[in-house]
Parts: C-alpha cells; structure tokens; sequence
C-alpha cells in the first residue's frame, strides 16, 4: 500500500512542478509543441509512471527512425583534419 501511495504523491509532485513551471517550459516554442503537452501530462497523470509490467515503449522498434537521412545527417560528425599529436602536446 505504501508503494502505491509513494507513487501517487511523486505523480502529484510531478505534476505539480509542471503546473508551476508551465509558462517557462512554454517560452519560446511553437504553439505545436506547446499543446501537445498538456494531453501527454493527463496522459502521464491518467497511466501514471511505467512500471515493468506496462513499459510498452521498451519494446518500439526504433529502426526506421534511426535510418531516416535526417536522422543520420543531424547525428553525424563534422569531418576535419587534425594531427591529435598538435593538438594534445605538451611542451614540459
């Protein structure tokens, strides 16, 4: 019982912090994002946190976003020539 109660007081808290914060979390971002918020926290608040037994998302196959060119493009290294001799020498 008391893990349940636990679980309900950090979904408060939780929720609570969102409530608070609200207008910064907001500042500065497209009215897109900005309303998709509130329908995933009632989600949050409605489900409550993951457990093993309901983590569903642990099972999402990832693959086709990490194959997407966009993905990759953003992820990617920018490629320069460096002599890392040069770079880490130490004239002690």
């Amino acid at each position: 019982m008391a893990e349940v109660t636990d679980k309900i007081a950090t979904i408060q808290r939780i929720s609570d912090i969102f409530d608070a914060n609200l207008l910064k979390i907001n500042a500065g971002l497209p009215d897109c994002v900005n309303n998709s918020r509130q329908p995933a926290l009632d989600a949050f608040r409605r489900m409550g946190i993951p457990s093993f037994k309901n983590e569903n998302y642990k099972y999402t196959d990832l693959t086709r976003l990490f194959e997407n060119e966009n993905f990759r493009r953003a992820f990617k290294a920018d490629e320069f020539e460096v002599d890392l001799k040069d770079v880490f020498s130490c004239d002690v």
